[in-house]
Parts: structure tokens; C-alpha cells; sequence
């Protein structure tokens, strides 16, 4: 298994945000309790997508882990199908499996020209079945009549101290030890994304596990 797919983040509670404020109000997303289309802008790598997965997922059924998620560069050439494509999704969950409110995930939206963000727009006023998670890195290259449509969240770039406590358990789960100073340079090291944190501690981690095989 990749590093990245191992420690990625699965349930809600791994989810690392720089404003509590911002984890808090995505909580009630991830609960059921706030039913709203949802915009997540920021830096790249802030885990924007992966948040949008988990929350939609952690509304779902036990037992049930279908989330839609689509990456708007891929969908753009055939962009009406795939929007009739969700719709029937929706109804399938909604109709066949009970699921009161289903959710797609729409990756980097800003990619859809105008047009085709003012269709989505369109659709989001008809189809009352489900709600869209989107993200972006480029908020002003949202259509304001789209943004107006979603609550729009801003999900800022992670400090070190806030991955240092996640960095410290995936090193401890992978070489049993930690070493506090160390993972305070290592984090201090980044840039702010959940990617960087990752590839900076799969290269101390194997690093290590080199020097104790030696």
C-alpha cells in the first residue's frame, strides 16, 4: 500500500484543519445536522477533496461508501451527461437506498468554463435530490451566482504545530519510537500541505528504517 493511502485521512476525527472554527462547522456537514451545498476553497494540498470525501461519506449509512466524485477537468467534454449522470445517482441512493440526502464531490470546479459553471448553477436550482461538495483552488474563478449558491468555506494552509501531533503518531506507528525535536524540524520544514507533510515524514521514516537495517 502507498504511504499516502495509508495514513490518509478515513473518518472525520482524522481530519486536520488550521481553524477549529472551520472543523467545527464541517462537523455538522458530517453529522447531517447542516444540509447545504458546500464550497471548499484554499491552497492546493490542504486536503480540500479528502475532507469532502470523508464528510459526504460519514453522512452515508453504515455499509454504505458510495460517494460520486468527479474531477471537473475529466467531466468538462461531457459535461450535460454527467450531470444527468448524479441526478439519477441521487435517485438511487435517495429511492433505492434510503439516503435522505446523497453527495457528489466536484475536485477543482473552477475548471468548468462559464458556461458550464451557470449550468450548474441551473442544476443545483432544479435538482432538489441531492447536494454538491465542490473545491477549488481559485474561488474568484467561481461563478459568483455558484458561489452565492453554496455556504463557502475557506480552509487555510496547516501551520507545523498543527500536523506535528499526526506526524508524531504515523512516525511512532512506523518505527515505534518518536523524537519531538525532530518532528518539530521536520514540520517546520513544510509548506503549509497535507501532501508535504506526508512526503516529509515517509522520507524520515524511511530513512530511519534504513539506518536501523544497517
Amino acid at each position: 500500500m502507498r504511504f499516502e493511502d495509508k495514513y490518509q485521512p478515513k473518518v472525520f476525527q482524522d481530519l486536520i484543519f488550521e481553524e477549529n472554527q472551520v472543523k467545527q462547522k464541517l462537523r455538522l456537514y458530517a453529522e447531517g445536522m447542516r444540509n447545504k451545498h458546500l464550497l471548499l476553497y484554499g491552497p492546493p494540498g490542504t486536503a480540500k477533496t479528502t475532507a469532502s470525501v470523508v464528510i459526504a461519506n460519514e453522512r452515508l449509512p453504515c455499509g454504505i461508501g458510495f460517494v460520486d466524485v468527479l474531477e471537473a477537468s475529466l467531466i468538462s467534454s461531457n459535461f450535460e451527461s454527467e450531470l444527468e449522470r448524479i441526478e439519477k445517482g441521487w435517485a438511487l441512493l435517495k429511492f433505492a437506498c434510503g439516503i435522505e440526502h446523497p453527495v457528489a464531490v466536484i475536485n477543482e470546479v473552477d475548471q468548468l468554463n462559464v458556461a458550464q459553471q451557470q449550468m450548474l448553477r441551473a442544476f443545483i436550482d432544479r435538482c432538489r435530490l441531492g447536494f454538491l461538495y465542490m473545491t477549488t483552488n481559485n474561488q474568484s474563478s467561481v461563478d459568483q451566482p455558484l458561489r452565492d449558491r453554496c455556504e463557502c468555506i475557506e480552509v487555510k494552509s496547516l501551520s507545523s504545530s498543527s500536523v506535528a501531533q499526526r506526524a508524531s503518531d504515523i512516525i511512532q506507528a512506523e518505527l515505534g519510537f518518536t523524537n519531538e525535536k525532530h518532528v518539530e524540524r521536520l514540520m517546520n520544514s513544510t509548506n503549509g500541505s497535507w501532501r508535504d507533510v506526508l512526503l516529509a515524514v515517509e522520507d524520515y521514516v524511511s530513512s530511519n528504517k534504513l539506518k536501523l537495517a544497517t
